[in-house]
């Protein structure tokens, strides 16, 4: 199997893993706040969205000798199971940091979670029979993310709320740069033949699709980090007042 990388698409999926942890530092604090349930209305739909580009465009980064035709059903089922795993993972952190069980229920969640969007997501691309998969490899894919899953759950809360807004941004750097990485080389764990009734060259339709989703997941990142600041300047604002009141 001949493939190549599409390096501009394979660093528009990268900056989306970056920008999706820093938001998870910026919602964190909003997440363990009196309005738990507001913000995760809110957060988990934008989490889930985003682990699931990160997978999707780093997907069609891939130049394959077969091209891609997006089915919608199958893409949708992937997304669900991002926004589902990170429902749950933002259940089991309400109360603070993730230990213990709660920490391997989230791990399993989330490794849960990139599994099914690497079957759905290579199912989708309407790549049967065309792709096989490679089980030994696909073993080892998930046994990556998990580690990578148990990493960031356990030291996420030390590297990503540390004072320093710089240790902030090399942390989410590093975690986003590592997650990306393992969504990049999933495609490994598929065998892919060049199909006869298939045209081999991408189109520009799934070329766009990957920048238009790259695009979009981070300006809906960025956006809900920036309600989630004003809250917190609000906040902190109205603190401010009534200690003033009561002085």
């Amino acid at each position: 199997m001949t493939i190549s990388l599409d390096f501009w698409m394979a660093c528009a999926s990268c900056v989306v893993a970056i920008v999706a942890c820093l938001a998870v530092a910026v919602l964190t604090p909003r997440l363990q706040s009196g309005q738990t349930v507001a913000w995760a209305l809110v957060a988990v739909p934008s989490l889930g969205i985003a682990l699931w580009a990160v997978h999707f465009t780093a997907l069609l980064a891939w130049r394959l000798p077969i091209a891609p035709e997006p089915d919608i059903p199958l893409t949708l089922l992937s997304i669900e199971a991002a926004v589902v795993a990170s429902a749950f993972v933002v259940w089991l952190g309400r109360k603070g940091h993730l230990g213990g069980v709660r920490l391997v229920a989230a791990v399993a969640a989330l490794t849960a979670a990139v599994a099914a969007m690497r079957y759905f997501g290579i199912a989708s691309m309407r790549l049967v029979p065309a792709a096989q998969f490679d089980y030994p490899t696909f073993l080892g894919f998930i046994a990556a993310a998990a580690a990578v899953a148990y990493a960031a759950l356990h030291h996420a809360e030390k590297w990503l709320m540390s004072s320093s807004i710089g240790r902030r941004v090399c942390a989410a750097a590093l975690m986003g740069t590592v997650i990306w990485a393992v969504h990049l080389v999933s495609i490994t764990t598929a065998r892919i033949a060049p199909s006869p009734f298939r045209p081999a060259a991408f189109t520009s339709d799934a070329v766009a699709l990957g920048y238009g989703v790259a695009c979009g997941t981070v300006l809906l990142l960025m956006v809900v980090c920036a309600l989630a600041l004003v809250h917190a300047r609000t906040a902190q604002a109205s603190v401010m007042t009534d200690r003033g009141f009561a002085g």
